[in-house]
């Protein structure tokens, strides 16, 4: 009876056509988000930051270094604080959590 099973040369070249695509991806994005103008930023489900673009330093004269680990509230200004509430609970009744 003939083998069914996946042929080790064939899943060794699926497994790097892959590998490839991922990392022409993250190239793609890596370029995006250096050269952007924008302000990109992760946070935690807690509201610390993990990572922050170059852009952060650029425009508001933070290190990026001297940002990540720090929770976001404590780079709002308080008269920002109703617009930044207004918002998250916009974007809640959207279906997207947003961290305190």
């Amino acid at each position: 009876m003939a083998d069914k099973g996946i042929h080790p040369d064939k899943t060794a070249l699926v497994q790097e056509k892959a590998d490839n695509a991922l990392r022409e991806s993250e190239e793609k994005y890596r370029i995006l988000v250096e050269n952007t103008q924008a302000i990109i930023y992760t946070l935690t489900t807690d509201g610390v930051f993990t990572f922050v673009s170059q852009a952060w330093t650029e425009f508001l004269g933070s290190p990026t270094d001297q940002v990540i680990g720090k929770r976001i509230g404590e780079f709002i200004r308080p008269d920002d604080l109703p617009y930044c509430q207004a918002s998250r609970k916009w974007l809640s009744r959207q279906g997207n959590p947003i961290p305190a």
